[in-house]
């Protein structure tokens, strides 16, 4: 794609267990074991850098690496003053949120409860033809983001945090599949 050509760029990562329920698997659960999500945040091309800057200069006024929500969430690392002093806690959430609500930014996403999914397709399909709640929730988020690009009139990319081979090409397959079902 020309990257002078606005576009739209939808900046994906999921979030939760990617597979299954078991039968046996009952609630509560906690919410990374409840549901499974893709998606990210959709930004028009000519914003991209403007926000990436901002967001560089919120990690380095906060010396922290780039911004990961299971180690916000859990104050780990460098994240760990979260948990120790509550007031620069507060500051850091309300600086992040600022960030966040920045009017060029789209949220978008497709999340899925595990439970019912396994309540919906356990008994469907046989073990080894079961459909793939990631494959489920990308086709889903990558399809609605194309459409939402088209409503504005622009094309899209899609970026992905890549987070290992096997994982990588899972991602691949999903856009390949996509590409050769003609639903992009």
């Amino acid at each position: 794609m020309n990257d002078d050509q606005p576009h739209l760029t939808f900046f994906m990562d999921d979030f939760g267990t990617r597979t299954m329920c078991k039968p046996g698997d009952a609630l509560p659960m906690e919410s990374h074991i409840f549901s499974f999500g893709l998606g990210g945040i959709i930004v028009p091309s000519e914003a991209v850098q403007a926000l990436s800057d901002a967001t560089i200069r919120f990690c380095k006024r906060w010396g922290v690496p780039e911004l990961h929500g299971n180690k916000i969430r859990s104050g780990k690392g460098k994240f760990g003053f979260l948990k120790q002093d509550e007031e620069r806690r507060n500051l850091f959430f309300e600086e992040l949120e600022a960030l966040i609500i920045d009017d060029r930014i789209t949220a978008h996403a497709c999340v899925i409860c595990r439970p019912g999914y396994r309540d919906r397709y356990y008994e469907k399909h046989a073990e080894g033809s079961r459909w793939q709640m990631s494959r489920t929730a990308f086709d889903i988020s990558v399809e609605r983001a194309a459409k939402y690009a088209r409503l504005a009139g622009r094309k899209l990319s899609i970026a992905y945090e890549r987070s290992g081979a096997v994982e990588d090409r899972l991602i691949e397959n999903y856009f390949e599949g996509l590409l050769k079902r003609n639903w992009l």
